[in-house]
């Protein structure tokens, strides 16, 4: 909802993971705070996989449904992100693709994993024009809050901010395995930008607390509704009208026909159309409430606001026309006047056109109570996507009252809600600037990711209900009824890991030669089936077994239509479990050495240890610089450590533990990885290079550094590293330096993209 990006600033199928040894895993993780999940609590709550993975079929609306190829009701859950370019500032810490990663990565050390099969990605004007200037950070009004007027960004700007930004995304998705929708972010009026004040002249704008403030009041006059509708608004014309409606055409005919062939990406026309709607920001004729005791707004079911409804459905209708002139499959939602808050009469006056939903917005306003009045009776009729809530204690970092709020006091309402009508949540925001934020501001610009604690936020809620729910209301995967070919057996069956109460298995995909599409595997343990992990995952932990005892664990793979392959099977034991007469660890292994590396690997090998303590020799756990990277089994005296960076030197430790869990002293040995495809740490190809502001400048002056994307369609940014010349580093598309001594400095950039390569570029600045 708050994007102050400062840095100062009806069925479904039954889920029996829901319960717990009878206590509810929500309870658990409530009773624990955020400090169980960063902890690793919740590994004993849930199994271990990587990714969502669902089917991504056109979905098509029936009634107030959305039903899939094969007529099966689907609902669609998820978060919202942050823009992308604006995700690229420096002081963030965070890249689209890596917060992507994080937001559908389903392992339990992820806050517990989260399980989206939606992501809602807002585009911002602003933000659009800004990739387009390659000055990513400039903040084209001087200050991080409002949209660009109408009509300042070109199809040139479009291009530059789709390639880099939101194709990796959509490609990434459906490689993944979850919906995108893109969305059109703007929200008028404009606030908080008083350099605009002469724009509005003499017209009055404030209220008892705000008096004539133009920081407060901002570009009232800019809003959604068109130079033909004045006569219906006391004759006011929109001094930006043209303007707004040739973007919205501008950015559709460039959007709608880019991803027409992608049946995971759905169109979001307008993020929330804000004025006119009937009350105080209802004609810009009328002064704002004067805050004087007895004077609010019609309610959204009052019939002056059915008017502005009425009105905005003209006024939307030929921007839906041109979005399904070139995508006629793709979902569209729109929005409503009043922040997306005027749902309640679009069963009333639909927009014309095939597979049409809305879309709803709300925080904590209590006006907007029950839920099941303001949404609800609009989502018996129609879909609805409820595309924007949450709340923030406190209010948030900015105080915004009608974020107020906490789990204790709406988590309960918006759950209810959700259960009872078929609406598809998407909550905001999966960020740590733009409130209510998942994650805690101050403490994610650094790298980490700090999930906020449960009451605080809607956060940790929304994770164990997207958890609940993961299994619910998917969709099949399109296939032809016909399809009779069943997958491919899946192959290399192995056993990665096993307790005294868990075996992890891992094995190799099946492929799918039908119609239908690989939908799923089956995991079976003694011949009965144990569990489904999704087509995308290829790992999966049993839990809750017996000690010391052997187990068949077979594999199969089934299709969307239903055929299932034969079964890959193998033999695992559990762990005796511990002796507790044994106190003794086991020897430290013996001469640890480096066998080989690669530029992303090492491999070490080292002579076996003894254990005499009594329960004898389990495992050798592997670690990188102190961190535990794998364990092996006992017979097992070498390993590879992936996953490393090009030419970077490393500490590879290896322990020795026995079956009553008491491990020996790492015995270490320091290995470097090769060098890259140049032996000099790089690609061969640039994958950015620096755009320097000046390459002379004199002490004290601000000399700024941008970046040059050179990746092409296959790659992408994942990682900017600076170093400035004078002992100072960044992070990031944009950095600045203040030099206080005269000299030559060497500015280097060190680019890596989504495939492990890194590049790098240097340009050289003098200070006078």
């Amino acid at each position: 909802m708050t994007d102050n990006d400062t840095y100062d600033g009806g069925e479904s199928t039954t889920n029996d993971s829901r319960i717990i040894d009878d206590v509810s895993r929500r309870d658990v993780l409530k009773a624990a705070g955020a400090s169980a999940l960063t902890a690793g609590f919740a590994s004993s709550i849930v199994g271990s996989v990587s990714a969502a993975g669902i089917p991504t079929p056109w979905l098509e609306r029936d009634g107030n449904l959305l039903r899939d190829p094969d007529g099966n009701q689907v609902i669609l859950r998820g978060v919202n992100m942050a823009d992308p370019a604006r995700l690229a500032r420096s002081w963030r810490s965070k890249d689209s693709m890596g917060v992507f990663d994080k937001a559908t990565n389903t392992d339990e050390s992820n806050d517990g994993g989260w399980h989206n099969n939606i992501l809602r990605v807002p585009t911002q004007p602003q933000d659009i024009g800004d990739a387009g200037s390659g000055s990513i950070g400039s903040m084209p009004h001087g200050d991080d809050w409002g949209p660009l007027l109408p009509g300042q960004i070109d199809e040139s700007d479009l291009e530059t901010y789709f390639s880099d930004y939101i194709d990796p995304i959509v490609d990434a998705a459906e490689e993944e395995g979850l919906y995108v929708m893109i969305d059109y972010h703007r929200h008028f009026p404009i606030f908080h930008q008083p350099q605009h004040e002469e724009d509005l002249g003499d017209y009055q704008c404030g209220n008892e607390s705000f008096e004539n403030d133009i920081g407060f009041c901002g570009e009232r006059g800019v809003l959604w509704h068109s130079e033909e509708q004045a006569s219906q608004l006391d004759g006011y014309t929109e001094e930006y009208a043209a303007e707004l409606n040739q973007e919205l055409q501008m950015y559709w005919n460039f959007v709608a026909p880019r991803y027409n062939d992608r049946s995971h990406v759905v169109y979001d026309i307008y993020n929330e159309p804000t004025g006119p709607y009937a009350g105080d920001w209802g004609s810009p004729t009328e002064l704002p409430a004067t805050g004087e005791e007895g004077e609010e707004n019609p309610s959204y079911d009052a019939d002056a606001n059915q008017e502005y409804w009425d009105m905005w459905v003209d006024r939307a209708q030929p921007w839906v026309d041109t979005v399904r002139e070139h995508a006629p499959d793709n979902l569209i939602t729109i929005g409503s006047p009043r922040w997306s808050q005027l749902t309640y009469w679009a069963p009333t006056n639909e927009f014309d056109g095939e597979n049409i939903c809305y879309t709803g917005h709300v925080y904590t306003h209590e006006g907007m109570r029950p839920l099941s009045d303001s949404f609800g009776t609009a989502a018996e009729e129609v879909p609805m996507f409820f595309s924007e809530f949450g709340w923030a204690e406190g209010g948030g970092r900015d105080g915004f009252s009608f974020l107020e709020g906490t789990t204790s006091e709406y988590a309960d309402g918006f759950e209810t809600f959700l259960d009872e009508y078929p609406v598809h949540p998407i909550c905001w925001n999966f960020d740590h600037t733009w409130e209510p934020s998942f994650f805690v501001h101050d403490e994610s610009q650094d790298g980490d990711w700090v999930i906020h604690d449960y009451e605080a936020r809607p956060a940790q809620w929304w994770q164990e209900y997207l958890y609940e729910n993961r299994n619910d209301d998917l969709p099949g995967s399109g296939g032809d009824d016909d399809d009779t070919t069943a997958p491919s057996i899946p192959s290399n069956l192995t056993v990665t890991d096993e307790t005294s109460s868990s075996i992890t298995v891992s094995w190799s995909a099946s492929t799918d030669s039908g119609t239908a599409g690989l939908a799923q595997y089956n995991v079976l343990v003694d011949g009965s089936l144990e569990q489904t992990v999704s087509a995308g995952t290829t790992s999966a932990t049993i839990s809750g077994l017996a000690a010391d005892t052997s187990y068949q664990i077979a594999v199969s793979a089934e299709d969307g239509a239903g055929n299932t392959s034969g079964t890959t099977t193998i033999t695992a034991d559990t762990d005796a479990g511990s002796d507790d007469g044994d106190t003794q660890a086991p020897s430290a292994p013996s001469n640890v050495s480096v066998e080989s590396t690669t530029e992303t690997s090492v491999e070490v090998s080292w002579s076996a240890s003894t254990d005499s303590g009594g329960s004898g020799l389990d495992s050798y756990v592997v670690s990188v610089d102190g961190s535990q990277d794998r364990t092996v089994p006992a017979g097992t005296t070498s390993a590879t450590v992936d996953g490393l960076s090009a030419g970077t030197s490393y500490q590879i430790g290896v322990s020795a533990v026995d079956g009553a869990g008491n491990e020996s002293a790492a015995t270490t040995v320091g290995a470097t990885t090769s060098e890259s495809d140049d032996d000099d740490g790089t690609s061969g190809e640039p994958i950015a290079t620096i755009d320097p502001g000046t390459t002379s400048a004199s002490t004290g002056d601000l000399v700024q550094f941008w970046i040059s994307d050179e990746t092409g369609n296959q790659t992408w940014i994942t990682g900017l590293e600076w170093e400035l010349g004078n002992g100072t580093t960044g992070r990031g598309w944009y950095t600045d330096e203040r030099y206080q001594s005269t000299g030559t400095y060497t500015v280097t950039l060190t680019a890596t993209n989504n495939e492990g390569e890194t590049s790098t570029d240097e340009v050289e600045v003098t200070i006078s």
